[in-house]
């Protein structure tokens, strides 16, 4: 489950640009650059190797792909960006694909999110969530502030944070689903400056109001993985998974093929795009630096010679370009094959094919 502790208000001014009224940018007026590490600084602590991060930057992928951002409002020209951003980027020059958070989908009905919520996706620059189902807290920076639910429906429940959807946290109601809440479950939000948070426990969402506590970068495995994605140039999404010690069984546990020779610490999958076109960085955290060291091998195999759990090769999917060992970590640099391939690492982790478990 979620740790319900979050960091004091003014430590995240000085990790990621803060709360408040800080308006992202730093002293010069400049825009503070994306950094994965930063975002989880936003994010309480998580206990289970089931919890997932989904990060991104969504004004970078649009300029990457050389999509025009729509307008609050334009549900037509939201779901076609949304589409272009997250699984159809067949006709882009550069294809993108960014890990989209699971409250920022809003399949169906756009227009009744933003009527329930008082916001949606195109209101969102950068993101960040963490999930362990039942729970769930994001952490959005974009065009908030203090009258974001104004016009929302919502109900007001304390000092700064509202609830969609009234009940006890994590309730499931059928009768009141929405798009926004497609179980019914309430969804609390609170704003602080060009932030805001949702989470269905209000006990959440008061600790962010209220702000103490230990955060997501506290976890040095994540960390460490969240700190070399940012070295990675043109970096605008990432999806990051800390293993806890245990070890997944593979979605490919019969197949044929190679295999990793040692269960992976955590993980984290970088996307990014520059001159040379759309690239993704894997960077794996093992047990040690002799460890790592010992899996480039073995990782190159798996992407030259290895099969899905589908019976596929890996390379129909992916180009590898490189694989180095950086103390604890190995960094592995593939392209997608094709265009739609540009967002299958995401899906080999989440089946724990054979690129990430032993």
């Amino acid at each position: 489950m979620l740790r319900r502790a979050l960091l004091p208000l003014g430590a995240l001014a000085l990790l990621a640009g803060g709360c408040g009224d800080d308006d992202g940018t730093d002293d010069a007026g400049a825009v503070r650059p994306f950094s994965v590490e930063a975002m989880l600084a936003e994010l309480p602590p998580v206990e289970g190797a089931a919890a997932v991060i989904n990060i991104g930057d969504l004004d970078a992928a649009s300029e990457a792909a050389g999509l025009a951002r729509p307008e609050p409002g334009d549900a037509a020209a939201l779901g076609a960006w949304t589409r272009a951003l997250t699984y159809d980027a067949t006709e882009l020059d550069t294809p993108v694909f960014v890990p989209l958070a699971d409250l920022l989908y809003t399949p169906g009905d756009p227009d009744g999110f933003r009527e329930e919520l008082g916001w949606d996706l195109a209101d969102v620059d950068r993101f960040a969530e963490i999930s362990l189902l039942p729970d769930r807290f994001l952490v959005a920076t974009g065009s908030f502030d203090s009258a974001t639910f104004d016009e929302a429906e919502v109900v007001p429940i304390e000092d700064g944070i509202v609830t969609a959807g009234e009940g006890d946290d994590f309730q499931a109601d059928l009768a009141s689903r929405t798009t926004a809440r497609p179980l019914g479950t309430p969804l609390r939000m609170a704003t602080a400056g060009d932030r805001l948070v949702a989470t269905p426990s209000l006990e959440m969402a008061r600790q962010w109001v209220a702000g103490d506590g230990p955060r997501l970068a506290d976890n040095e495995r994540l960390r460490v993985v969240a700190a070399r994605l940012d070295g990675v140039e043109g970096l605008y999404g990432a999806w990051l998974r800390d293993l806890n010690g245990s070890t997944p069984s593979s979605g490919a546990d019969d197949g044929p093929g190679p295999r990793l020779g040692a269960p992976v610490q955590a993980v984290g999958i970088g996307w990014s795009a520059g001159e040379g076109g759309s690239q993704i960085v894997i960077v794996h955290h093992w047990a040690d630096a002799d460890e790592a060291a010992t899996q480039v091998d073995a990782i190159e195999q798996v992407l030259a010679e290895g099969y899905l759990a589908d019976g596929s090769s890996y390379t129909r999917r992916l180009e590898l370009d490189a694989v180095v060992a950086e103390g604890p970590l190995t960094l592995t640099t593939v392209r997608p094959v094709t265009p739609r391939d540009v967002g299958v690492p995401l899906i080999l982790a989440m089946n724990n094919e054979t690129l990430f478990v032993p």
